[in-house]
This record gives C-alpha cells, structure tokens and sequence, in this order.
C-alpha cells in the first residue's frame, strides 16, 4: 500500500483521489495525530458487500463449493449450481421469483450492468460478484467469459 505524508496528500489530492480509483489500490495517509486509507467507493462497497455474506453461516463454503462444481453439472447459459436450485424453490415460496428472474435476465445479457447495482467480491470470493434481490437476499454468480456462460451460486442468502 503506498503510504503519502498529509502534508503531501493536500497538494495533490485530486491526483491521490485518481489514483486510488484507477488502480483500485488503498493509500494510506499518515498525520501526527494518526493514519487513515482512502479507497474508492467501488471497493468499500465490494468489502461492505463481501463482509456480509462472509457473516451468514455457511456462505462462504456454499460459494466456494457452488464454483467448484462444473459448468456441466448445471443448465443452460445461465446455468444454476445445486444449491441455487434449492435457493429457487424458496424465493418461489416467499415471492420474489419475479425479482430474481428479472435480474437474471439482466445477469445473461450484461453481467456487469450497472444499473442495478452489483459488487465484485473481495478476498477468497474475488471473482464472484452479488446483485441484491432484497435487502436479505442476493444472487451469487461467476462469470465464464470464454464460454459465455454465468454460474449462479447461490441466490437466498439469508440463513435459516
């Protein structure tokens, strides 16, 4: 992490501020008084993001587990692991199968459509990316760009 003295981040802020956007790379600023690190907003809300399904027990071995099963294992161009299946069946029965189906249609034409909003994961999930169905639920998916297919991992998130 590059680290820049205060006095020299307030001269050059603005090329600081591009340089933690572009590189998507934390700077640390050091002061008298204490250090603080600037990073974008993409990256915070990928941490804030990450940070939440790492709190829900169990997802992050369900991520894991849900990528390693092969493409063929699944269905279709979107193609759903086992436990997104299951994950199905309980958004059909609380109501938001509309909802999911709407951003899964959005997922197959342009994974990295923004709006709506989703975030790359962070950490051991670097690589996996979340789209929020509601405030509790989110649809977990890898993107195959060679093979033009996404894998849907998980899409309840919410533990029982």
């Amino acid at each position: 992490m590059k680290t820049v003295p205060v006095s020299n981040a307030r001269q050059d802020i603005f090329n600081i501020i591009e340089q933690t956007i572009v590189n998507s790379e934390p700077i640390q600023i050091t002061s008298k008084k204490g250090d603080v690190v600037m990073i974008s907003l993409e990256d915070w809300s990928a941490i804030q993001e990450t940070l939440y399904l790492l709190q829900i027990p169990g997802m992050r071995e369900s991520i894991l587990e849900g990528s390693k099963e092969s493409i063929d294992e699944c269905k279709s161009l979107i193609v759903l692991t086992k436990q997104a299946q299951k994950d199905a069946q309980k958004l059909e029965a609380c109501g938001l199968e509309n909802k999911a189906k709407d951003l899964l249609k959005i997922i197959k034409e342009t994974p990295y459509q923004n709006p709506p909003a989703y975030e790359k994961l962070k950490g051991d999930l670097k690589g996996f990316y979340s789209r929020r169905i509601n405030i509790q639920h989110r649809i977990i998916y890898e993107v195959y760009e060679n093979e033009k297919t996404i894998k849907i991992l998980r899409m309840w998130t919410h533990y029982e």
